[in-house]
């Protein structure tokens, strides 16, 4: 787990420019790239 928030917090950080767009393993499963996260992830901490 790279993020430890919430799933609303996670909607909430999705609508946020940047943030990596999700996609669809099932019906409701949805996932980020970890090489996408951990790159916005650096890119807040280098602010």
């Amino acid at each position: 787990m790279l993020l430890a928030v919430g799933r609303t917090t996670v909607f909430r950080l999705a609508k946020e420019q940047g943030f990596p767009k999700a996609f669809k393993l099932g019906n409701k499963i949805i996932k980020y790239s970890r090489i996408e996260m951990l790159a916005w992830l650096k890119s807040k901490k280098d602010r």
